[in-house]
């Protein structure tokens, strides 16, 4: 796991309040996956200033073409409970395992870019784009 990149991401994008519990979280084995799972509903953690797309209906298409705006390499840091949690990969691979998981997962694109797909529990899940233009 690089804790470098996570907690620049949590310093970037979390309120304020809940950074140091969820930084915690996240480097404690035994609590990461609790940590992972707060954000199922990213409006209660992260800051509201820095959501720059909120969906249900953005398509895979439309999130990578998004993403790509603010990226400088194709490489992405993943947070999941999923095979790729804290590692690299493609940011197509990212996607990929993402929509396939029914889990929460984040994928950190740049210091500037993060993507958020949230549990899946009826119907399509809820998709962000978090953008850090600071």
């Amino acid at each position: 796991m690089d804790c470098l990149v996570e907690e620049k991401f949590i310093r970037n994008y979390v309120i304020k309040s809940k950074q140091d519990r969820l930084l915690y979280e996240l480097c404690n084995s035994k609590l990461r996956d609790k940590c992972i799972s707060r954000f199922a509903n990213p409006e209660d953690v992260v800051n509201l200033d820095r959501i720059l797309i909120s969906s249900k209906d953005i398509k895979i298409d439309e999130i990578e073409l998004n993403l790509r705006k603010y990226m400088e390499n194709d490489k992405c840091y993943n947070i999941s409970k999923n095979q790729l949690d804290g590692v690299y990969s493609t940011l197509s691979d990212s996607l990929r395992f993402s929509m396939d998981s029914y889990m929460t997962s984040i994928i950190i694109c740049s210091d500037n870019v993060v993507f958020i797909k949230t549990e899946t529990e009826f119907g399509s899940p809820n998709k962000y784009i978090l953008l850090n233009e600071t």
